[in-house]
């Protein structure tokens, strides 16, 4: 796969400083976390990172629940050191926004996004994503994304939502091609949305699939389940959720059924 690390070296440019590939890891979000601890612990910065594995043995979802990760999709994270404050508050939004632009770029023009962070099309999963920051002085961050190409993980015996793939929404196209533009599409427009967040913050909220008065079932961290209708967002991308004439605000969940 060396010639695919020098076509994602050449797209990337100044974007990215490291580049890892790797046929199979267990997760690219826990090396990524590994990365990230031993440079901390060293004292050192981490310029921008990219970890991209074809298949992943224990991939990882929201709230320490397994990603079907088998051969076939793409899986990446993302991670650096030297994050501001209000961009780590923002980071779901933005990688969003990025993950979308880059799918919305290879033809699935129809995708959109379920609250905070999944795509989806016509209800389908498409693509999720997987956040991990750490404040303070070094503002570490790494943004994990995992997207169906060839085949859709079987989810039929899980509560999980119905998922789709690339594949069945456009041409197919070989795994190398994918993961380079793709990847390419998602690192470029994170970096600039971390700069310049106003037109990403802009994109998510206008291609959130919710509408008002729509049933949301939202799955909290602690396993708690929350039944009530859409609200709206709070200025900080917030859901705001409307339950027995009150409302309540959900910072973080999963929307596991909507009505």
């Amino acid at each position: 796969m060396r010639h695919l690390v020098d076509s994602l070296a050449r797209n990337f440019q100044e974007a990215v400083e490291n580049i890892v590939y790797l046929d199979h890891v267990d997760s690219t979000h826990a090396l990524s976390l590994r990365i990230m601890d031993q440079m901390d612990g060293q004292g050192l910065e981490l310029g921008p990172t990219v970890i991209i594995a074809g298949q992943q043995t224990l991939g990882r979802g929201r709230g320490d629940r397994r990603w079907e990760s088998p051969a076939g999709g793409l899986y990446l994270s993302w991670a650096r050191s030297g994050l501001a404050r209000d961009t780590i508050t923002a980071l779901p939004m933005l990688a969003a926004a990025a993950a979308l632009r880059a799918i919305t770029e290879n033809g699935v023009a129809e995708a959109g996004i379920k609250w905070p962070n999944d795509i989806v099309v016509d209800g389908k999963k498409l693509a999720g994503i997987l956040i991990h920051v750490r404040g303070g002085e070094g503002g570490w961050a790494t943004v994990g994304l995992g997207i169906n190409l060839r085949t859709a993980p079987d989810v039929s015996r899980t509560a999980a939502a119905a998922t789709t793939a690339m594949a069945d929404l456009v041409e197919s196209a070989p795994f190398e091609r994918w993961c380079v533009e793709i990847t390419t599409g998602f690192i470029s427009s994170l970096t600039r949305f971390l700069a310049d967040p106003g037109p990403a913050l802009d994109l998510w909220r206008r291609r959130l699939i919710h509408r008002a008065g729509e049933p949301l079932s939202v799955r909290l961290g602690g396993g708690k389940t929350l039944t009530g209708t859409y609200q709206g967002l709070t200025d900080e991308g917030f859901l705001r959720l409307g339950t027995n004439g009150a409302e309540q605000i959900i910072t973080s969940g999963d929307i596991f059924e909507t009505g």
